[in-house]
């Protein structure tokens, strides 16, 4: 028996057996939301795939109509938790909105997984080299970066950066990436993103409780989001 839920979306309510305002309906390995076609449409869809997602079911795959390149987007938000156990499949988007979808899910899963990480995985050098990687690999011909690290940083000017990193035993470390797809190298700056990643943040720890200590690894999620919006905006043109 195959692993694989196959869910399908209704705008019609769950029968009166799935109680009132039923989300989500099960009929011989079928998984049935039920959403009306209207402004709320995303997020029930969001809900109901959490709520599958908590379940344990192993393995989901998209099928039937009233599928669109939102609604699965929605649909994948809501079921990719941080430990990513569920595999997903759909059959329901054209090629486009296919390969729209599959991008999204490449940036956005970077840098989920990214901020996810512990610090012990993800220091300042790890941050910037795995960036520069992930970004050049959106278009390997038109992006070159480099990497400043410790008293370089104070020989380029960058007294800040380095006066701030400098109590970690860890080096502080800027990456400077470029995307000229003209091969001009004299072609004007249109636009230039930051981000800061601080990859623990231990500061306050005297007036920070103990379980929101555990979630300073998450403090470069700016960076991560930088280089998210970076990476797509150079895979779409």
């Amino acid at each position: 028996m195959s692993e694989t839920l196959n869910v399908t979306l209704s705008h019609q309510p769950a029968a009166a057996q799935w109680g009132d305002n039923a989300l989500v309906s099960f009929d011989a390995g079928n998984a049935v939301i039920h959403a009306p076609s209207d402004a709320s449409q995303n997020d029930k869809v969001q809900q109901a795939a959490r709520k599958l997602e908590g379940q344990g079911v192993p393995a989901l795959t998209l099928t039937g109509e009233h599928w669109t390149l939102e609604l699965v987007w929605a649909f994948y938000q809501g079921l990719r938790g941080p430990k990513n156990k569920v595999a997903f499949e759909q059959n329901v988007l054209s090629d486009n909105d296919a390969e729209a979808f599959n991008l999204r899910k490449t940036v956005v899963d970077w840098v989920r997984d990214i901020i996810n990480q512990t610090a012990e995985e993800v220091g300042p050098h790890q941050l910037v080299a795995r960036a520069g990687e992930f970004v050049k690999s959106m278009a390997p011909d038109h992006v070159t970066y480099k990497i400043i690290s410790g008293t370089d940083l104070l020989e380029k000017g960058w007294h800040g950066i380095y006066t701030v990193g400098r109590g970690s035993a860890r080096k502080p470390t800027m990456l400077q990436l470029d995307y000229n797809p003209t091969g001009d190298p004299d072609a004007p700056v249109y636009a230039c993103l930051v981000g800061k990643g601080i990859t623990f943040d231990s500061g306050g720890y005297s007036i920070k409780g103990s379980d929101f200590m555990t979630t300073m690894k998450a403090d470069m999620g700016g960076s991560a989001t930088a280089t998210g919006a970076l990476a797509m905006a150079i895979a779409k043109g």
